[in-house]
């Protein structure tokens, strides 16, 4: 009886170990699915993320970008007297940009956002410092993402916020000219806060396996970075995606990007329009982020006595999604 009863305990034993690791099996299926699809995707295509371009999608995720720029070499006028600009000082401009965005999935169809960005610009050498001086804007941002409309193919939501600007601008050539025209407080430093409200629409638009487009459109009104004046700045962004990965199984994505925008930290003054074409290349291989390197031009307004500045640059970007 004992051995009998032995060999139906461990019967008993095989068949729960058999029941236990089935179950494990499930569950571990089911979860591998819930993960297979983390990073957002319309008709079949997986998008790639642009940091320049906000997307609909209400995912939880992380933003990183860490970018650099310069201009090429420029004579610039450090003061006019008597209506002449008295040129004979050459440099070039260099940019650094930081950005850290984190998103927070409420429900599927509204999400909560925070993003902090730093842009900053400085001349290379004493001729450029002498003329432009340095420039950094950094700004706080905080909102929620709403859903609008869903189907197969289309994703639109709206996003509501504040953000919170502060820029600190430093111009020698400025303080000259202050001192030249006998201004009574000359100062060499200014630091502005401004608070911006800001509404704006994303869109996006799954049209192959291979394909997908996304477009933005920003409005923010609220104080200046100039107190003698109201704020109004707006950004437009469009851009087409391509992903090989799921259709022909290589870990690449490319992505082009054109946005046209007044925010100060894209413009780095208070005034005038940026352009910018961006072309980035994605490390597309993986189920729950996304690595990016872009590469941009970028024509900045410097001043109105200097005109445009054409920028080249390149970003690293990672964008990581929790669920």
């Amino acid at each position: 009886m004992n051995l009998i009863n032995h060999i139906k305990s461990n019967r008993h034993h095989k068949l729960l170990s058999c029941i236990c690791f089935i179950l494990f099996f499930i569950c571990s299926v089911s979860y591998a699915q819930e993960e297979k699809n983390k990073i957002p995707e319309l008709n079949g295509h997986v998008f790639i993320p642009n940091t320049y371009i906000e997307d609909p999608f209400m995912n939880s995720t992380f933003d990183l970008g860490v970018g650099f720029g310069s201009t090429g070499e420029y004579k610039y006028p450090i003061f006019d007297v008597d209506e002449n600009n008295i040129y004979g000082v050459s440099g070039q401009l260099i940019f650094v940009t930081v950005s850290l965005k984190y998103q927070q999935k409420i429900q599927d169809w509204v999400a909560l956002f925070i993003k902090y960005s730093l842009a900053a610009r400085i001349g290379t050498n004493v001729g450029s410092i002498l003329a432009e001086g340095f420039s950094s804007i950094n700004s706080f941002n905080i909102g929620w993402k709403i859903r609008l409309l869903e189907s197969e193919k289309v994703k639109l939501s709206t996003a509501v916020g504040i953000s919170n600007y502060n820029g600190t601008f430093l111009s020698v050539s400025k303080f000259i000219e202050d001192i030249i025209n006998n201004q009574p407080y000359p100062s060499l430093v200014t630091n502005t806060p401004a608070l911006n409200g800001n509404l704006g629409f994303q869109f996006a638009y799954g049209m192959s396996e291979l394909l997908g487009l996304k477009i933005h459109y920003l409005n923010s009104i609220g104080e200046s970075l100039e107190r003698s004046k109201a704020a109004y700045y707006f950004s437009f962004g469009a851009g087409i995606d391509l992903n090989l990965y799921n259709k022909h199984n290589v870990p690449i994505g490319f992505s082009l990007a054109y946005i046209l925008s007044s925010r100060p930290e894209q413009v780095f003054k208070e005034s005038g329009l940026s352009n910018n074409l961006t072309f980035k290349f994605a490390y597309t291989g993986t189920d729950d982020f996304v690595l990016g390197l872009h590469t941009s031009y970028t024509r900045v307004p410097i001043s109105e006595d200097h005109g445009n500045f054409n920028t080249m640059g390149l970003a690293f970007t990672i964008t990581y999604y929790f669920n």
